[in-house]
């Protein structure tokens, strides 16, 4: 993860995304 030499809103987006991977993955395993 790069916190670094970006806007918040770059921020805000990849966490969202990478919480979006996360929950996909975490899907995948409970089906």
């Amino acid at each position: 993860m790069k916190r670094e030499g970006g806007s918040i809103s770059d921020i805000t987006c990849l966490n969202f995304a990478e919480l979006l991977a996360i929950l996909d993955l975490k899907n995948l395993v409970i089906r």
